[in-house]
């Protein structure tokens, strides 16, 4: 909505995500366990401030918004898989790329129906302590 179509819109949160997942998966360092999710609770934060401050701007400053606030998330949640994946043992990683896929499905349905639910903000919250959860999960193991 942001962005002016939901399109655009999917097209840069995409983008960001990407980009900052791929800037800290490169970096093949340990995560700090609390990093994905200070990185996720500000964008919990950052998401409706932006949207009211941002709607007046020209779309292309919107989507550079959007895509900003998106390789933020990425950044904090990117790396943790790709270090568990390059830390697990041969045998496990195929059960990790499945709980990785099964997590993925779930993740995008809720990401559908939680925010009808209980709104945006509270459904980035929820996601913020899942990803610190399983940022912590990670450094503990490792």
């Amino acid at each position: 909505v942001l962005v002016g179509a939901p399109s655009r819109g999917f097209a840069a949160v995409v983008a960001g995500m990407l980009i900052g997942a791929a800037v800290v998966s490169a970096r093949r360092q340990r995560p700090h366990a609390l990093r994905p999710f200070l990185f996720a609770c500000a964008v919990a934060i950052l998401v409706p401030v932006v949207a009211r401050a941002g709607i007046a701007l020209p779309w292309v400053v919107r989507g550079a918004l959007v895509l900003t606030i998106a390789a933020i998330a990425g950044v904090g949640v990117g790396g943790v898989f790709a270090f568990v994946l390059s830390t697990a043992d041969r045998a496990a990683r195929p059960w990790l790329w499945a709980v990785n896929g099964a997590a993925s499905v779930l993740g995008s349905a809720l990401a559908v129906i939680l925010p009808v639910s209980f709104g945006l903000q509270a459904t980035l919250f929820v996601a913020a302590a899942l990803y610190g959860l399983g940022g912590w999960l990670a450094a503990r193991d490792q």
